[in-house]
């Protein structure tokens, strides 16, 4: 990959006619982050602006029927929604698209962005907010690059722009002890291995960060082009003598699963007071000091009538299903069902760490059929008052996933998604089987960027 240069405007045509400024008017914010005005008949996508706002852009994309463009100069500012940003590379990098946002102007974007999605019809709570504005992110990966006649570096895109990596300085949305050593690595690559290559054809491929928040542990795991390569073995060794609370290097090739050079392969972390061990590859919540907060809106949803089980659907390694089991009292049965068999078998390990023994994880494709009624096998008693509590990937859930569910039947689902449109369209099917939406509330687990979570209810 090569790294990206500067000014952002990557499709610019060389005619100066076609890419000259423009005033237009912003309308509103969108999801993605960005501000939607109108040109010349086009609908037209601005970066870094705000809701109000007029401003001077300059198209550099073009798609069936829209405009991408560069905010270039501010007409007439959103006083009100603006704030200084804190980062060099704001505005460009691709990790935040609202840091020249205030957060005010930032939750009333996002709540904006999910009543749109809901409609008028469904009341949308107010917000569940982050503790943390900078510095939350437990895991980050960079892509390594080089510039022209310049050393080895990481980064992430440029917003956009998916083929260019942007030379980081510094990073707000990590804790200073995961970006340091990030810089740490890069050091030694730079010192060791001055000829190396990059990119997705070169040695140095990607870096992945991950950290705990408690004890401040990190893992460093590098996906590179040859694992068994002195070069890894070597910086393995190093990093794990010099990063300070380093507990475990990895390395991967592409899509595969990490090979451990040192330490420990797994983090464990506490949230709400239940203690959570994860692995290196999975997947848990980037944002952990909003979690006490969200278990005990949880909490406060289904304790006016308590379930007498829990289903824990796509449960990763535990976190709500042992979460709830705790505030419950751990004496309800809880079963939860997890494509991961190693995340599953983790679930059921967290689950004796916190003495829970009425919790069972299972290995189970959740958008494939069948597995309502083994779940209900091994349950081995009556479900008539349960939970279901879902937390899915983007793509939400299936017409399969919805069927399975109709066999377990649950009186009430607590619904946990990074991705509101499929939620909305999975609401919709769950709506038409029964049930009743109670509320709609959004989780600001990424400040900074234009990503929400929300939470959602629902009874039989």
């Amino acid at each position: 990959m090569e790294i990206a240069p500067a000014p952002l405007t990557p499709d610019q045509d060389a005619r100066p006619d076609r890419n000259a400024p423009f005033s237009c008017r912003i309308e509103k914010l969108v999801f993605g982050g960005w501000g939607l005005a109108h040109h010349a008949g086009k609908t037209v996508f601005v970066n870094n602006v705000a809701a109000g706002e007029t401003v001077q852009a300059r198209i550099y994309k073009k798609a069936k029927g829209v405009r991408y463009a560069e905010m270039v100069a501010i007409e007439a500012p959103n006083a009100q929604a603006r704030r200084p940003v804190s980062c060099q590379h704001a505005g460009i990098c691709g990790g935040c698209s609202y840091q020249h946002l205030t957060p005010t102007a930032q939750i009333d974007a996002k709540a904006a962005i999910l009543r749109e999605i809901y409609g008028p019809k469904v009341e949308i709570l107010p917000p569940i907010l982050s503790p943390d504005e900078f510095h939350y992110r437990n895991k980050m990966e960079f892509g390594f690059t080089r510039p022209p006649e310049g050393e080895i570096t990481y980064g992430l895109h440029p917003r956009g722009r998916f083929r260019h990596i942007l030379d980081l300085q510094e990073c707000r949305l990590v804790p200073p002890a995961l970006w340091q050593a990030g810089q740490m690595v890069k050091a030694w690559i730079q010192q060791h291995d001055a000829v190396g290559t990059t990119g997705q054809d070169g040695f140095w491929q990607h870096l992945t960060l991950r950290q705990a928040q408690q004890g401040s542990q990190l893992l460093l795991i590098l996906e590179v082009a040859d694992v068994a390569d002195p070069r890894v073995k070597q910086l393995a060794e190093y990093a794990m003598t010099h990063i300070p609370g380093l507990h475990g290097v990895g390395a991967k090739l592409r899509h595969k699963p990490p090979v451990w050079l040192a330490g420990q392969h797994y983090l464990e972390e506490i949230v709400g007071g239940v203690v959570l061990r994860y692995n290196a590859e999975n997947f848990f919540q980037v944002n952990i000091g909003i979690l006490p907060r969200l278990m005990s809106r949880i909490a406060e949803i289904i304790q006016s009538h308590p379930p007498s089980m829990v289903w824990d659907l796509f449960s990763g390694t535990g976190l709500f299903g042992i979460a709830l089991g705790k505030l419950l009292g751990g004496s309800i049965p809880i079963i939860a069902a997890e494509a991961d068999g190693t995340a599953a078998k983790i679930a059921n390990d967290n689950a004796a760490l916190n003495g829970l023994d009425h919790y069972q994880s299972w290995t189970e494709d959740l958008y494939q059929s069948g597995w309502g009624q083994r779940l209900l096998q091994r349950l081995g008693q009556s479900a008539d008052n349960a939970l279901a509590v879902i937390d899915p990937p983007r793509a939400g859930l299936t017409n399969k996933t919805v069927a399975e569910l109709v066999v377990l039947n649950p009186k009430r689902i607590v619904y946990v998604s990074c991705n509101p449109t499929t939620q909305k369209r999975d609401i919709d099917w769950l709506l038409k089987i029964g049930y009743r939406l109670g509320g709609v509330q959004m989780i600001d687990m990424f400040p900074q960027t234009y990503h929400l979570e929300s939470l959602a209810w629902l009874e039989r």
